[in-house]
């Protein structure tokens, strides 16, 4: 969890530093949409396996987080007793 927790961390920083313009109205700085800004980015294959293999790194964070909440609150399939 610490390391794919730091690597969430600095990817979210990457994200929102590739994806940071000001709004005019549905459009971004330069007349420009997102799609127009996302498939200027995918362009680069670097930065499309860089996304890729971010999206599943934070996919497998949250959810390894939240099958320990589960866990921790008792709701797990490991701890289940059930009773007639």
């Amino acid at each position: 969890m610490p390391w794919t927790g730091f690597y969430t961390l600095v990817f979210l920083g990457i994200h929102l530093v590739n994806f940071r313009m000001k709004r005019e109205g549905m459009h971004y700085t330069g007349g420009r949409t997102i799609y127009g800004v996302v498939s200027d980015l995918y362009e680069n294959p670097a930065w499309g396996i860089f996304y890729s293999v971010s999206m599943i790194v934070v996919a497998s964070h949250v959810a390894h987080g939240m099958w320990s909440a589960f866990q921790t609150l008792g709701l797990g399939t490991a701890n289940a007793r059930f009773t007639t």
